[in-house]
């Protein structure tokens, strides 16, 4: 028996091509790297200076954008991913990083560049940074097992760049088939935001990989250093401040942006209303028919639904614990929303109690405290949370999330 354990033992370490890697210092530098993942848009170059880097990323096609790294033909969702970024940041106790990051593909014209703008400005956006590509190459990677990357991104590069994540995250979670604990943290950060994926990822290998010695816990990081890795240019960002009372700024209206872009360089950072071309000496609008206008429609009262500092006792680490519950924040809002649909006084507050299992699943979900006294919301409260995942930790974790429901 003991001769078999031994050859077990041998086996494992083997397997574990020279022992667990240092994850956080390996996939330090790419999660840290300004820009976040690789746009999919071709960047037009430019040469310039490089600015604080933009909390959320919209590329802009000829045809629609990408907000969040989801495909979408309209901008309404961008004040989604907003708010979700947000909200993690705000659930880690951090100020959300300032500025909309924009980037434009090199051939998309003036006068969608204008479009986009505006439709920005009426989502109320004013921080704008245009993202660019330096002509200047940034040091190459060092991957932990170069070979494997090198093939890994030479398969990449056969795929279409919308689907490149996919395949990528499909490879990761098959390197991890004989780590659960890997698996569950993988599971854990497919709806995070992308700045904040990275970093979750991480924290959640940090703590599963140890426990795996069948795993090859260098290839999986090479992965993630391929999956995460930044453009292989510096990002340069132009700054502008919308401002519908400054001057206009002229943009050629079927000029690529890769010509428009050096027009701006010398006043980046400067506020300006972007026109196109001949538009800024015409009124804004021409005069309505005489007589009294009509009324304006009378606002909704508004509601509110805030929670509270969450609270986690357990062997999972607390800030991870945050971090997954600050995905819960959207849908308590909207269960609220249902609520107060229902009936407009609903109001209250109660503690959202969540049991978490050894292997990340949400093993029981109830609402303590409750003065709201709405059996629809609660039900609709659990089903949310019993959604979420977590990294396994090896034992039970307990979090409590205060919730106050307002309506004004």
């Amino acid at each position: 028996m003991n001769a078999r354990f031994a050859l077990l033992v041998t086996a494992a370490v083997s397997l574990a091509c020279g022992g667990v890697p240092d994850v956080k210092g390996t996939l330090g530098a790419t999660c840290g790297s300004a820009g976040g993942p690789v746009p999919s848009v071709d960047l037009a170059e430019l040469a310039g200076p490089v600015d604080a880097a933009p909390g959320l990323v919209l590329e802009v096609t000829a045809e629609g954008f990408v907000i969040d790294g989801e495909e979408t033909d309209t901008l309404q969702a961008f004040s989604e991913a907003q708010e979700r970024a947000s909200e993690i940041a705000d659930a880690m106790g951090e100020e959300a990083s300032g500025g909309v990051g924009v980037a434009i593909g090199a051939d998309v014209t003036g006068s969608r560049v204008v479009e986009v703008l505006d439709g920005l400005a009426g989502l109320g956006v004013s921080d704008i940074r245009f993202l660019l590509r330096s002509p200047e190459p940034r040091a190459a990677t060092a991957y932990l097992d170069p070979d494997y990357a090198a093939d890994l991104r030479e398969r990449a590069a056969e795929i279409e760049p919308s689907m490149r994540m996919t395949v990528l995250a499909a490879e990761v979670d098959s390197l991890l088939a004989a780590c659960p604990g890997g698996q569950n943290a993988f599971a854990a950060v497919a709806h995070a935001s992308p700045e904040m994926r990275c970093q979750l990822m991480v924290a959640g290998l940090e703590e599963a990989l140890p426990s795996c010695p069948f795993t090859d816990g260098a290839a999986v990081v090479t992965a993630l250093q391929v999956m995460f890795e930044p453009p292989p240019y510096d990002v340069v960002t132009l700054a502008l401040t919308l401002d519908a009372n400054a001057e206009p700024f002229e943009v050629p209206k079927d000029a690529a942006w890769s010509a428009i872009a050096p027009l701006w360089q010398p006043r980046s950072g400067q506020s300006a209303r972007w026109v196109l071309e001949g538009a800024a000496a015409k009124p804004s609008s021409k005069p309505g028919p005489a007589g009294p206008k009509p009324a304006p429609t009378p606002a909704r009262a508004a509601s509110s639904a805030s929670v509270g500092k969450i609270q986690a006792s357990g062997p999972l680490d607390a800030t991870l614990v945050t971090k997954v519950m600050a995905r819960a924040r959207a849908p308590v809002r909207a269960c609220y929303e249902q609520s107060v649909a229902r009936n407009p006084s609903t109001a209250g507050s109660m503690v959202l109690k969540v049991v978490v299992g050894a292997d990340g699943r949400v093993s029981s979900a109830k609402a303590e405290d409750d003065t709201v006294g709405d059996a629809q919301l609660t039900s609709c409260l659990i089903a949310s949370a019993r959604k979420l995942r977590f990294p396994s930790s090896g034992g039970v974790t307990t979090v409590e999330m205060p919730l106050v429901f307002s309506a004004r």
